[in-house]
């Protein structure tokens, strides 16, 4: 082939969103590859909206288009994939990525299903996508004349598939930041930004394909290159959030002297405030001092995913020893900060008693926020195999995703998700049920809403668990009413058998009218109640006044304490934003015997002065926390939709302390939010 050969690359994702879009950096690699092996051979053109990939092909006709996969775009790359086929009939179409069965069986069964796909590539993409550019180059385009190529398995009968192997290919073709590739999305800023420090993973948890594709195995980015285009997308993005691509943030010692660089660029250019990663398994003193550089950038997490050691077993996952776990959340409390981790459900061999166990396990080792996700059955993971579904009993139904929608060639695509709602252990109505539990640990305990209350309740032997577990019983209450009852109704509604039946039934004429003028919705539900919860304030002040009874009703602990501290659980939230103060002085009256018990139990700081009947609090949300809610929520058009707005900062910032205030002593000689990026410290109320 003598002309030079044009590549289209598409990362996509939907047109209607109201979430936040990360710069496509998996394009842009393979982009900078194929620049570095061909130079001016090959012409690249990189796409992240659908509507413009579908237009530029109405008006020219690459030599390649390429796609790719995974849960959250999966459908909307398969349209437009089928859309250039029929448009331009000798286009090569490609696509790549991890949400398919990965062995030669999957592939062929995933091209005959989708028979306008020339070739997959399901593993790293790099180097075999260069092997089948330069095969295209010497050869053509045509499937019979690109003979077998390692890594890509090409939509032809018999085809004598070969996986790639070696290595991860993250040091082997330059940066696109660097060579200016991803300027275009870097300067938009409906972008964030998104860093790749590592590829791989070194461990096998049967849920996870993070690490599968070479073998297990982690490779770190050469640290010039790292610092350099970090360096690079703060000078060019103003963006306050930053992603991570890695799996393990901590596992190499490099990643502290990155970790040194990005506070760096945070001082100096205002940005990024937040960085969102995962962090090291078991690295947990790197973890420490990643923590203890970056501040108030981002949260410490120490994922679990069960603390039953036999369910453990079976997930083929490794944690830290319980008693590491428990030092390690004392360190980070020590120096004040929020410590997360992570559960999943249902897990293979799990129970209910033994997942409710590992939510009070997890409290009782001082977690202040737990997150609980309904596993996924992603492609190529073991425990999505058929004899992990035999072996445990899986049983899985189908239900949208939250990740956005659009019309593509006359057709109304959305994203699909399949997920485990019964085992061999655990039974359907179980996993239904446990909804309004989950929910509640979420708002209350991991945002944070009642965890004042529940920490003194957790310290008189009320098991926060059971707090909970109490108003869900409490069926006449307003959160019950206007939260749980339609919050569970919504979820078992939202399930279906197959995901034929799924598609069909949310591309009735009817249906996809609702999602257009916004009377239906594929929002993830736990954040779409928080956001109600948000807005409609008077919900959550309800739900506080019934911990307060409970707690009441079963710690034995005097009234005029439990009164006190559930005011303290009130006065926190910051449930006024757009304009909203940022300082307030709050004042309480109670006995000194019972502040002290207050001291006791650090739920107030041992400095704080006791005068004239009780003491003052000083309430104070950080400038920069409050910029970037503020930013989001402006980008969201709260003004005129604040449930969507709300919605839309919680997925894109994941964190509670946008939403509650610090507290200290009061000092009048001095305003704690005028200095950039203060944050009034009370961290004792969180362990």
């Amino acid at each position: 082939m003598s002309k030079k050969l044009t590549v289209w690359m598409a990362d996509l994702g939907h047109e209607e969103i109201a979430r936040m879009r990360i710069v496509p950096l998996g394009i842009g690699c393979l982009a900078s590859a194929l620049q570095q092996t061909f130079g001016d051979q090959v012409e690249t053109k990189l796409f992240a909206f659908p509507d413009d990939i579908l237009a530029a092909l109405e008006i020219a006709q690459p030599d390649v288009i390429a796609v790719s996969n995974y849960i959250w775009n999966q459908r909307v790359s398969l349209r437009v994939l089928e859309l250039a086929k029929e448009r331009h009939r000798n286009v090569l179409t490609v696509m790549g990525g991890p949400h398919v069965r990965d062995d030669k069986s999957g592939l062929g069964a995933f091209l005959q299903n989708h028979s306008y796909i020339d070739v997959y590539v399901p593993q790293e993409a790099e180097t075999s996508m260069c092997a089948l550019v330069r095969q295209c180059l010497s050869a053509g385009t045509k499937l019979r004349q690109l003979g077998n190529i390692p890594g890509c398995f090409i939509n032809l009968p018999e085809y004598d598939y070969t996986p790639a192997t070696g290595k991860w290919a993250i040091n082997e073709y330059g940066s696109p930041y660097l060579k200016g590739i991803l300027d275009e999305f870097l300067e938009d800023d409906r972008f964030f930004p998104l860093i790749e420090s590592n590829r791989g993973c070194l461990y096998s948890c049967t849920f996870c394909a993070w690490g599968a594709a070479v073998g297990n195995k982690i490779t770190k980015k050469e640290t010039e290159v790292n610092q350099a285009e970090a360096e690079y997308i703060a000078h060019r993005s103003s963006q306050d959030i930053w992603y991570f691509a890695d799996g393990n943030f901590g596992v190499f010692k490099e990643d502290l002297e990155f970790a040194y660089k990005l506070k760096e660029l945070s001082d100096t250019y205002g940005h990024p405030k937040k960085l969102n990663f995962n962090t090291a398994k078991n690295n947990a003193e790197r973890v420490l001092k990643i923590s203890q550089v970056l501040e108030g950038m981002s949260y410490t997490n120490i994922a679990v995913q069960s603390m039953d050691g036999g369910v453990l077993k079976d997930m083929k996952r490794v944690n830290l020893k319980n008693d590491d776990i428990q030092r390690f959340i004392n360190l980070h409390h020590s120096e004040g900060r929020v410590v997360l981790t992570d559960l999943l459900y249902p897990c293979s061999g799990e129970t209910l008693e033994s997942h409710i166990d590992s939510i009070r396990a997890c409290i009782e080792a001082g977690f202040d926020a737990i997150n609980v996700g309904q596993i996924r059955m992603l492609p190529g993971t073991e425990i999505e195999a058929d004899q992990s579904r035999e072996t445990y009993g899986l049983r899985t139904k189908w239900r949208p995703m939250d990740i956005g929608w659009g019309f593509y060639g006359g057709r109304f695509v959305f994203e699909t998700d399949e997920t485990i709602i019964a085992t061999s252990t655990m039974t359907e109505d179980e996993v239904y049920g446990l909804k309004k539990l989950h929910f509640l640990m979420f708002l209350l305990w991991t945002y944070g809403f009642g965890k004042p209350l529940l920490t003194l309740g957790a310290k008189h032997g009320v098991n926060p668990v059971d707090v909970m577990l109490a108003l869900v019983n409490d069926t006449e209450s307003p959160l019950s009413r206007e939260i749980l009852t339609p919050l569970y109704d919504n979820f078992r509604e939202e399930f279906f058998e197959t995901e034929e039946d799924l598609v069909q039934y949310y591309t009735q004429s009817e249906i996809t009218k609702e999602i257009m003028d916004g009377t239906n919705d594929f929002q993830k539900l736990a954040l779409k109640y928080v956001a109600y919860c948000i807005d409609e304030k008077e919900i959550i002040l309800t739900a506080i006044d019934q911990m307060r009874a409970y707690i009441q009703k079963n710690s034995g602990l005097d009234e005029e304490l439990v009164e006190v501290v559930a005011s303290i659980t009130g006065d926190r939230l910051r449930l006024d934003f757009m304009p909203g103060d940022l300082r307030k002085i709050k004042q309480y009256k109670i006995s000194r015997p019972l502040f002290q018990v207050l001291k006791d139990l650090a739920l107030v700081e041992g400095g704080l002065p006791y005068r004239d009947g009780g003491f003052e609090l000083e309430y104070g949300f950080s400038v920069d926390d409050d910029s970037v809610l503020r930013n989001l929520l402006t980008r969201f058009d709260y003004e005129h939709q604040p449930k969507t707005a709300l919605y839309s900062a919680l997925v894109t910032c994941d964190g509670a302390k946008f939403f509650t205030f610090e507290y200290q002593i009061p000092n009048p000689a001095e305003n704690p939010v005028a200095t950039k990026g203060a944050m009034l410290n009370h961290r004792n109320l969180l362990v």
